[in-house]
C-alpha cells in the first residue's frame, strides 16, 4: 500500500497535532495505472491525514497560491482536526481543500482558461497609485492596508501563473476605488491638478491646449506634490497653486514660455497669457514689464510680481536718498534730518526684502519710526508741523528716487503697503493749516514740489492692498 500526498510522493507515517503517530489512519489503496482508488475513477488526491494536508499547505504558501495569512488560518484549522475522528477530520480536509479550489490547477495554470486577465504592470499601477494617494478606495468594507495586501497576492499569484485568481483580487480592488474610471490617468490628472488635461504624454507629460476642443483658455492648476511636469499653451490666464502655502515658488524664462517650478512640479505656461501664482514664496529673474506675472497669498490680494534685481535696484535707489538726506538736505527749519535718513534707510531694507515674514518685520520698524514722529517733544503741540517737514522730506526723496511712475507702481502693487502710505499721509498733513500752504512745499528738497495735502492725497489715491509685509 502506498502512502499518498497530492503529489503521489513517498512520505513519512502521518503524525496528528500533537506529534504522536500512533493515530490510526485509513489508506485506500491506490491503483497507479487506472488513476484510482479503491478501484473507482478518483478525483483530485485529497490530503487525508494533520502531516498530508500541512505538506499540502507548505507547497501552495511556497509556489505563492495562497498567502501566509490563509495558511496560518488552514493550519491551524488542520491542527484543530488532527484530533477529530477519522470521518469528521477527512469532512474538515474536504472543505479546507474546496475553499483553496480556486488556488489550485494543472501545473499552477488557471482552472478557467476564459476567465479574464489581468498583468503585472496593472496590478503594480493600481498598487502605487493607492499608495500615493492618487487613488482612494470608496467601499467603506476596504481600507488602504487592504487594497495593498490584496494587490501584493494578487502579485504572488499572477507570478504562480494563477492569473484568475489574481485577475478576481485586481477586480475586488478597482471595484473598491471605483471602477476603471478612477484609474484613468485623465481623470486622476484631473482630480489632483483640477482640470483634465488635453493629453498625456508617453513620459508622464500632462499638456493643456487652451484652443483644442476640449481644453479652456482659463486654467485655475493646483500642483499634486509629486513631481508631475505640465506644459500650457494658448492659454488666456492661469492660476497656479502649490501644494503647501510655505512651499517655495521659482520662475524663470524658457523660450516663449514662464516655467514655474513648485516643490518638484513643474510649469510651463505660455508667456502672453495673465499669469497668477497664489503664493508668497515667489522668486525669480523675470521680465514683466507688461504686468502679465501677478501672485499673492490669496486671489484677493493679488499684486505685480518684481524679481528680486528690480526690488534691490528701487532698493539701492531709496537708499541713495536718504543718503543725499545725510549730506547736505537741510529742512526749511533746520530740524534734524537723521530721522528722515532712518525712514529711508529701514523703507530701502524692506523694499529689497524677498522673504514674507522678513519683509513684514522691516515694514514694521517704518512704521514704528513714523509713530515715534508724533510723540517726540520735537514733533508735538505747535511743532506739528515739524512732523510734516519730516514726512515731506521721506515723500520727495522716494519721489526723487522712483519717479513719478515708479512711486505709483510701488504703492499699486503693495511694495509699499498701504497701511505705510496711510501713516505717511498722516503725518503730512498732521497740522491743518499748513497742508495747502505754498511756504510748507520744501521745493528745494527734490521731489514734485506739491503741498503736503497734495502729497497726502498722492499716497492715498494711488494705495492699494495688502497691508504692510504681504
Amino acid at each position: 500500500m502506498t502512502y499518498i500526498n497530492p503529489k503521489n510522493q513517498q512520505m513519512p507515517p502521518p503524525e496528528d497535532a500533537l506529534g504522536d503517530s500512533d493515530m490510526e489512519v485509513y489508506y485506500e489503496e491506490f491503483d497507479e495505472e487506472l488513476g484510482e482508488f479503491g478501484g473507482e475513477a478518483a478525483g483530485p488526491a485529497i490530503p487525508s491525514t494533520p502531516t498530508e494536508m500541512r505538506a499540502f499547505l507548505s507547497g501552495l504558501v511556497e509556489q505563492g497560491r495562497i498567502s501566509q495569512e490563509e495558511y496560518r488560518r488552514y493550519l491551524g484549522q488542520v491542527n484543530r482536526a488532527a484530533a477529530y475522528s477519522e470521518e469528521a477530520r477527512l469532512q474538515e480536509f474536504s472543505k479546507i481543500y474546496q475553499e483553496l479550489a480556486p488556488a489550485l490547477g494543472a501545473d499552477g495554470e488557471d482552472n478557467d482558461p476564459d476567465a479574464p486577465k489581468v498583468t503585472r504592470e496593472q496590478i503594480v499601477d493600481l498598487m502605487n497609485d493607492i499608495q500615493s494617494g492618487q487613488v482612494k478606495p470608496v467601499d467603506d468594507n476596504m481600507t488602504k492596508e487592504q487594497a495593498v495586501a490584496t494587490l501584493n497576492q494578487a502579485l504572488q499569484d499572477e507570478k504562480a501563473n494563477n492569473s484568475t485568481r489574481a485577475a478576481a483580487e485586481f477586480r475586488e480592488v478597482l471595484e473598491a476605488v471605483g471602477g476603471p474610471e478612477a484609474i484613468d490617468p485623465v481623470n486622476i490628472a484631473a482630480s489632483q491638478l483640477g482640470a483634465p488635461p488635453t493629453s498625456i504624454d508617453k513620459d508622464g507629460t500632462l499638456r493643456y491646449d487652451g484652443r483644442a476642443e476640449e481644453g479652456s483658455p482659463d486654467l485655475n492648476l493646483r500642483a499634486p506634490g509629486d513631481r508631475s511636469k505640465v506644459v500650457v499653451d494658448n492659454a488666456t490666464t492661469v492660476t497656479l497653486t502649490p501644494k503647501n502655502s510655505t512651499d517655495e515658488v521659482t520662475i524663470r524664462e524658457e523660450g516663449n514660455y514662464y516655467v514655474v517650478e513648485m516643490d518638484g512640479d513643474t510649469f510651463k505656461v505660455n508667456k502672453d497669457a495673465k499669469l497668477n501664482i497664489v503664493s508668497d514664496h515667489v522668486s525669480g529673474d523675470v521680465d514683466n514689464e507688461n504686468g502679465n506675472l501677478t501672485f499673492g497669498a490669496s486671489n484677493s490680494k493679488t499684486r505685480k510680481y518684481f524679481s528680486p534685481a528690480k526690488l534691490q535696484e528701487m532698493s539701492e535707489k531709496i537708499l541713495s536718498g536718504a543718503q543725499k538726506v545725510d549730506q547736505d538736505t537741510p529742512l526749511k527749519y533746520g530740524q534734524d534730518n537723521e530721522r528722515a535718513s532712518a525712514i529711508l534707510k529701514d523703507m530701502a531694507a524692506a523694499m529689497a526684502e524677498t522673504d514674507p515674514e522678513k519683509r513684514k518685520e522691516l515694514w514694521g520698524a517704518v512704521a514704528e519710526k513714523l509713530n515715534l514722529l508724533a510723540t517726540n517733544k520735537n514733533y508735538t503741540g505747535e511743532y506739528k508741523g515739524y512732523q510734516n517737514d519730516v514726512a515731506q522730506l521721506v515723500f520727495n526723496m522716494v519721489y526723487d528716487a522712483l519717479g513719478e511712475d515708479g512711486f505709483k507702481d510701488a504703492l499699486k502693487q503693495g511694495l509699499i503697503p498701504k497701511d505705510i502710505a496711510s501713516n505717511l499721509a498722516l503725518r503730512l498733513t498732521v497740522k491743518a493749516d499748513e497742508n495747502l500752504s505754498e511756504d510748507f512745499v520744501n521745493a528745494g528738497n527734490n521731489g514734485p514740489g506739491w503741498t503736503h495735502q497734495m502729497s497726502a492725497d498722492f499716497l492715498t489715491t494711488n494705495s492699494a492692498e495688502p497691508a504692510s509685509g504681504t
